[in-house]
This record gives structure tokens, sequence and C-alpha cells, in this order.
């Protein structure tokens, strides 16, 4: 967070603290943690103030293409059966993200005509419910919908468009508080769910209230339900009961079924050994070695600068403000024309509003000035996977370990925190083994 953000973090506490007749912002601190209505309140104040609720429709279009392609298909055939389908969108905000699921059903799943189908929305946020409820949106939320579905699913209302009514009833909204409430809370319905999206509200919670949350999603869903959040909220946290699941558009976790328990035997257990964390790689694939340009070390200052725009850069983008995150970049490139890091950046922006090709252009610049950065090998991998070019997506792969093998085992690998390069080769080699689909709880990517 930059300086101008904590200060005006510090001086809206202080002044709430005031207001609530508290000894300090310690004391307000400490409000903002209970479980009473006014601690509630003031959640939602805080809440409201300082978290931007930038969404749109179909937005991340990555993860979508998964939802389509690979979870909503697996949950269809689960509930064959019981022709029953229960999904979650938790901190929806103004509603766009739960009304593009219900689109999605419509129009990819014509097969569910009869099912029961529940889709809950819920935020901190009663204003935004409110219009989330009024389904009234203006241009500015369609910035990634073409016209014919736009025109399809919405009608003019003044200046502004109207979410169809059949699709307006296939969501629930309610407000809950993820930290204070219970949950699971099957009086409110949210119990049981097949499939909980929980994108971009991690990013403003510490790690022990992101554990806390993402263990009552666990708890919540299904066995064999999905829980997905934005790309690197959850790296690097260990959810009992859950298992990180790799797929080109996204990782995503995944509650196992049940296991019966095993038979008894005689001989003592043998000491469980403990699972060391290795990372997905990103969401984000084929260039051969080229001679990558010598950079001059920067001058003196320039590298501190230059970690402050990437940070910056990277806080606006968890935020939504991808314009604004890659205005950053352009300004972190002016100040270092040959760092790699910015492209990186600008790359993971190219993907989210799902222009692969541009990505894949930024990650070649990313590991033709930076040979050694595995992290671009591993993304340029995900990408040429998912176009179906597998021989690509695995060659570059083994450049990313051949990479690897050339560190020492405990050296720390950018941008996954807390991950060696012992612990990515560990990854790889499941990978080529077969088990890349389903690894343990991976560590935290930072850029």
């Amino acid at each position: 967070m930059r300086d101008r953000d904590l200060e005006a973090v510090q001086a809206w506490i202080e002044t709430r603290a005031m207001a609530c007749r508290l000894a300090d912002s310690n004391a307000y601190a400490d409000l903002l943690k209970q479980d009473s209505l006014q601690g509630s309140e003031e959640r939602e104040r805080f809440t409201a103030r300082f978290t931007t609720g930038e969404t749109y429709f179909f937005r991340d279009l990555g993860q979508l293409d998964l939802l389509v392609r690979h979870l909503l298909p697996e949950l269809i055939r689960r509930h064959a059966a019981d022709r029953r389908l229960r999904l979650w969108s938790a901190g929806c905000a103004s509603g766009e993200e739960p009304y593009s699921l219900a689109i999605l059903l419509r129009e990819k799943f014509p097969q569910l005509a009869g099912w029961k189908l529940e889709i809950f929305a819920s935020d901190i946020n009663s204003q935004a419910l409110e219009q989330a409820r009024c389904g009234t949106y203006s241009d500015w939320s369609f910035r990634v919908v073409d016209e014919s579905r736009k025109h399809m699913h919405f009608r003019r209302n003044g200046g502004k468009w109207q979410i169809a009514p059949e699709i307006q009833a296939m969501v629930q909204f309610l407000r809950t508080d993820l930290y204070a409430d219970a949950i699971p809370d099957p009086a409110m319905g949210l119990a049981n769910f097949d499939l909980i999206i929980c994108r971009n509200v991690f990013i403003y919670m510490d790690s022990k209230a992101v554990a806390g949350i993402a263990t009552k999603f666990a708890a919540a869903l299904n066995d064999g339900g999905y829980l997905v959040t934005g790309h690197s909220e959850l790296l690097g946290c260990y959810v009992h009961g859950l298992q990180t699941r790799v797929f080109p558009e996204s990782v995503v976790m995944h509650k196992q079924r049940a296991k019966p328990p095993a038979m008894a035997v005689e001989s003592r257990p043998a000491a469980e050994k403990p699972v060391r964390p290795v990372p997905a790689p990103p969401r984000i694939g084929s260039l051969p070695p080229l001679p990558a340009p010598t950079p001059k070390p920067p001058p003196p200052g320039v590298e501190e600068q230059l970690d402050g725009l990437l940070q910056q850069a990277r806080g606006l983008a968890d935020r939504g403000r991808a314009v604004e995150a890659g205005q950053v970049c352009e300004q972190a490139l002016a100040l270092a024309p040959l760092a790699p890091w910015p492209y990186f950046l600008l790359a993971q922006l190219a993907l989210e509003r799902g222009d692969a090709p541009q990505a894949k252009t930024l990650l070649k610049k990313v590991v033709y000035l930076e040979p050694a950065l595995v992290a671009g090998w591993l993304e340029l991998g995900a990408l040429y996977e998912r176009e179906g070019r597998a021989t690509d997506a695995q060659r570059m792969r083994q450049t990313a370990r051949r990479e690897l093998i050339r560190l020492p085992g405990d050296t720390p690998v950018r941008p996954f925190e807390n991950t060696t390069a012992a612990d990515l080769l560990t990854y790889l080699e499941q990978e080529s083994g077969g088990a890349a689909g389903q690894v343990p709880a991976t560590a935290r990517l930072s850029a």
C-alpha cells in the first residue's frame, strides 16, 4: 500500500475512533474484529470506503472459459441424477458477476432446462447489493461484452441497461459478513454449494482472515465442489479439505470426495511426511532461446523507483483498475526499458482482458530480456497448453527446468513467494509424470 493510502486509512481510523467514542485507533481496530452489530456496521463502512467494488460483466475471460469448458460440465455430470446445481458469488459487489454466471448457464447449457438452479450472491456493502437487485447498469459495465449478447439479455432503460427478468430471477442477493458470519449457514441457504466464486476479496485481508474465510468456504462446499478465487489470492494458503487443481486458464481449489476409512493394521503408522508447497504455473506459453541483451546496472535510485512502480501497478491491478495499472507499467518501462517485470505484469493484464496473443508477445519479451526468469517460461507453457500445443508447452517447461537446475535448491524464485528452486522442480517433475492436474497447496504468486 502506498504511503498516501496508508495516510488515508490512518486518518479514517482516527476519525471513526472519535465518532465511536473510542480511546484510540487500536481500539477501533479491535472493534473491526468484533462479532457484534457495531463491529459489522464498521466493517461495512470501512469496506465501502477502502475497496473499489470495481467489476464488470464477464470479467476475466480465461476463468469464465474454464467454467464453461471444464468445471460446470463436470458438476453437471455429477448432478445428472438429482438435477440440481448450487452456486455462490461471494463478494458480488453490484452484481455483474452472478448475473454473468446466470447468462452463461442459459447460453451454454440448454440441457439444464428443468433443473433446480440456485445462484446466491452476497456482499457486505448494502448499497452495492441494492444496485445489484435493481439490475440496471451503465455502458461501462459492458466493456468486454459484445453487442449481440448485451441486446439479448438487457434492454435499454433511459441511458442505462436493465437486465432481463428471467436472468434477474435466477439470482438471490443477501448481505453477508464473510469475516464474522457463521458459514455454512443452512438457514440462509449458504451451504451445500457446488461452486463458490470469491474474486478480488482476499486482497484486502491479512493472511489470518483469508485462512479463516477460506476454511468456511471449504465447509460450505459439497464434496467435489470448487472454490474459484482471483489468480493469486489463495496461493500459499493451506485449506484443510481442499486441494489445488491446475488448469491452463487458472488455478482453483477442489474439495475431494470423502474416502472410506482405511482398515486397521497391526504395524505402527509411519511418521507423516510434510508436503513441500509447490506452485502451479499462473493461468497464463514457443520461443527458441535467443541471446539476451546485457543491461547496464541501473543508476543509483532507479531500482528502488522501479520496485515502487511495480508495487503500485500490482495494487491497481488487484483492485480492478487495469488501465491505470498498465499506465504505471509504461512509466516503469520509460524508467528502465530493459526491465522484464513490467512486461510480465502487462502480460497478466492482457490475459485478464482476454488478449492471449498480446500476452504471448509480452511474455516473449520477458524471456528475451531475462532468459533465467522461470515464471516467464512457465507462463508461456501454460498459454501454449491452452492453445492445444502440447509439444511447445512441454518445451517451455523443459527450459524452465534447465534454469532451475542451475540454482541452489533453497534459492527463492520470483514471483513465487516462499518457494524455492527445489519446490518448482518438484512441481515440474509431478507434471511430467502426469500429475499436473492436481497438486498440493501452492506458493503465493506476488506479481
